[in-house]
């Protein structure tokens, strides 16, 4: 099979009208990040300190939610948990179930990192929430995240949020 190589600007002078390339632009980017370990030891859905609010500028826009949690295990006989994200209090997407449980019920720990990558259609020019909440599965135990395990240094997560220009 040949190659055949095109040189499409020749010939090209002038300026290209910017509506041949609208749509797909960045508008703004936000972002909450949390380092603290944080101890699930609730059987209903939590806030966990990753939480944070964007106003988009057209009702045409996307949300591009992007989630990362790392240092995820179990503690003390709890089986693992569930990781969600929430729109203005109420479910978009749950990610994560029973990440970080290696079926031992002793204190041994399993950390796992555990992400998810989401666009939300807002339809709207209000400021909109997006948290991520998480619960234990078993009710026993702590389900960690942000955990090192006992290792130096902790782990990092966060919540990134940006808006898409249509």
């Amino acid at each position: 099979m040949s190659l055949v190589k095109l040189n499409i600007a020749r010939g090209v002078t002038g300026t290209l009208p910017s509506a041949n390339f609208s749509g797909g632009k960045i508008g703004q980017v936000l972002q909450s990040a949390n380092e603290v370990e944080t101890n699930v030891t609730s059987d209903s859905f939590t806030g966990i300190s990753l939480s944070l609010a964007i106003t988009p500028t057209a009702t045409s826009s996307k949300i591009l939610v992007m989630v990362s949690i790392q240092g995820v295990g179990h503690h003390s006989s709890c089986e693992g948990g569930v990781l969600r994200i929430t729109k203005g209090g109420s479910l978009l997407k749950q990610f994560t179930e029973s990440s970080g449980y290696d079926n031992n019920t002793s204190a041994n720990f399993y950390a796992s990192a555990d992400t998810c990558v989401y666009i939300d259609s807002p339809n709207t020019t209000s400021a909109t929430t997006y948290a991520v909440e998480a619960k234990r599965l078993n009710s026993a135990g702590a389900w960690r995240l942000n955990s090192d395990s006992g290792a130096s240094g902790g782990s990092y997560s966060s919540i990134t949020v940006m808006e898409i220009l249509a």
